[in-house]
């Protein structure tokens, strides 16, 4: 999958609070139980994330709802721990954010966020932000996730078509409002989760396997997907693979050799190899069946740069620099 920027999400993704947790102690000494607050902050919260309502205003809704009269005291802390709730940082993603960046994807933010609290956010995420190449906040464009235009705003200021984005949320709704727009989404689960699902998203072999899928116009694909065996299999869908092969992984196949192979994994194997041999300047039958580097001696490490270089263009990777001298045959450059 070619992805060329990744949208992060706030809450639950660059902050662990999903919920303004310092406001519980607060509430239970009031006796109002926090599960009624969680509910009237998933009725009211959108409303104040789009700057229709303001903080105040929200939780004088949540309060009216359960029933309760707040001390002006206790409202005035209510306030400030909720806004301070979120001030804690995850700096893994962070992390993961600068390696992003470092590598070449372009980075957004995408919230949904009231604009008073956006000026806190802006001073406490300084780094983070710093990073961003496009920040999308809700309250400042009225707008809120789900809402398909929100994701069109952020997709216009990045400058990138809508399936070279990948965006990052922890909560599927959001995640589906990204997709119905046309971008990839994975809900965050944690940096280490997600970096996998992210690392498999953008492999090389579910690149290839994408193309083949719409070929096919099948879902759930993979390299041990015998095609002659899928449902309405016919000629006109072989005729696909073979210009499939050729004009989007420059790999031409005669009818004999096409006829050998049996799965798309032998086609990517293939089409990996046919890369190789090209950029080697050699004939592609004098290739073993797992080629590496010093074998044949015309990949040396000129070549080895060049292979890692041309793999990134036709099968939309990007490799880590320091990944590169570690990949040194077939099999791990496709596997990657």
């Amino acid at each position: 999958m070619k992805i060329e920027c990744c949208v992060f999400d706030f809450g639950g993704v660059m902050s662990p609070a999903l919920y303004p947790d310092l406001v519980k102690p607060i509430a239970e000494g009031l006796g109002i139980e926090w599960n009624r607050i969680i509910d009237g902050y998933r009725k009211y919260r959108q409303r104040m994330d789009g700057d229709l309502i303001t903080l105040r205003e929200m939780y004088s809704m949540i309060f009216a709802d359960i029933g309760v009269d707040v001390p002006e005291d206790a409202f005035a802390k209510i306030l400030e721990a909720d806004t301070a709730t979120y001030f804690a940082r995850n700096e893994d993603t962070l992390a993961w954010m600068r390696e992003l960046k470092s590598a070449g994807f372009k980075i957004g933010i995408l919230t949904n966020m009231n604009t008073p609290f956006s000026r806190h956010f802006k001073r406490v995420f300084a780094d983070f932000v710093e990073l961003a190449d496009a920040l999308v906040v809700s309250g400042e464009e009225h707008l809120f996730k789900p809402m398909r235009e929100i994701y069109e705003v952020a997709a216009k200021r990045l400058g990138v078509e809508p399936a070279k984005i990948c965006f990052f949320d922890d909560i599927e709704e959001n995640c589906q409002g990204a997709r119905n727009a046309g971008w990839n989404a994975i809900r965050f689960s944690g940096v280490a989760a997600t970096k996998k699902a992210f690392k498999e998203l953008t492999s090389p072999e579910n690149h290839f396997l994408a193309a083949a899928a719409d070929v096919l116009e099948m879902d759930g694909v993979g390299l041990d997907t015998r095609f002659r065996d899928v449902p309405e299999w016919s000629s006109l869908k072989a005729f696909g693979l073979l210009v499939m092969m050729e004009s989007r992984f420059a790999a031409p196949l005669k009818i004999d050799g096409f006829m050998a192979i049996e799965t798309l994994g032998g086609l990517y194997r293939f089409a990996v190899k046919h890369l190789i041999a090209r950029v080697l300047g050699v004939a592609f039958d004098s290739l073993g069946d797992n080629p590496r580097y010093g074998e044949p001696p015309e990949w040396d490490s000129v070549n080895h740069l060049r292979i890692a270089m041309e793999m990134e263009k036709a099968f939309g990777v990007k490799y880590p620099i320091e990944r590169i001298p570690a990949l040194l045959s077939l099999d791990e450059l496709s596997k990657e």
